[in-house]
């Protein structure tokens, strides 16, 4: 039995919430929430549907070996992905990433306070090797 329970909720202005279920091939969950954060930042300056994003990110991360449809993603190549598609695709620079691998449960404070201060969070769980998410 799940003894969890929701102490905070925080939506965050202007993100969409996709269902990974209505893009691409199996185990893309890693390039949807990619997705969802690129769109979140080019809002403000490009008119892009959120397909169109998530087929731009798909195609380079096939191309740079990050993503297959059998495997899934590389979480360890998400930064990589994402300042590429950023910074060269669509010449954004205005965004922070940090990429931060945590053994503890504690690392709740650090996603708390990024959503709390409206800025979009990847979070990638790697369970076992047969169960990850992000």
């Amino acid at each position: 039995m799940d003894n969890s329970k929701i102490l905070k909720e925080q939506i965050i202005d202007k993100v969409k919430n996709p269902l990974q279920k209505e893009y691409g091939d199996k185990n893309d969950c890693t390039l949807v929430s990619i997705t969802n954060f690129i769109d979140y930042y080019l809002l403000d300056y490009y008119d892009f549907s959120f397909g169109s994003i998530y087929d731009l990110v798909a195609y380079q991360a096939k191309r740079q070996f990050i993503y297959h449809p059998k495997l899934g993603s590389n979480p360890l190549a998400i930064s990589c992905l994402v300042q590429y598609m950023l910074k060269i695709k669509f010449k954004i620079n205005k965004y922070k990433m940090k990429t931060k691998l945590f053994k503890t449960k504690n690392f709740f404070n650090i996603i708390e306070k990024s959503i709390m201060n409206n800025k979009p969070v990847i979070l990638s769980i790697l369970n076992t090797k047969d169960k990850k998410y992000t």
